[in-house]
């Protein structure tokens, strides 16, 4: 829903060239996570909770920049909710564990994020 929100602000010219910059930033921390994701989950034993915890944190932190001047409160919450949860060291733990049941759905989240990659979408 917030990246709905935010492709609609954008679509509606509502962000400014200063927020542009604010996008690329996001473009840059979300490429850093999704090829974090690929090479925890290709690389055995390569996971680093820290790591992919603080790229995390700095997608937050540049989509709260973003949000803040033109979302409500409730949808910039919505924002810490879903960081929150995918910050979470048992969760991301659980998820990149090697006999992880989560590891085929991982899986498939890799490849998409390969092709994302691949056509340069990321």
């Amino acid at each position: 829903m917030l990246l709905l929100q935010v492709g609609l602000l954008q679509r509606n010219q509502q962000l400014n060239v200063a927020d542009d910059v604010k996008l690329a930033e996001i473009r840059t921390a979300l490429r850093a996570v999704a090829m974090s994701v690929v090479s925890f989950y290709e690389l055995e034993f390569s996971f680093d909770r820290a790591y992919l915890i603080k790229s995390l944190e700095r997608c937050r932190t540049a989509i709260q920049t973003l949000i803040k001047p033109h979302l409500t409160d409730k949808s910039q919450d919505r924002c810490d909710q879903v960081f929150d949860f995918l910050t979470h060291s048992d969760f991301l733990d659980s998820v990149f564990r090697q006999d992880s049941e989560h590891r085929p759905v991982l899986g498939m989240l890799v490849s998409d994020i390969n092709k994302a990659l691949d056509a340069g979408h990321l």
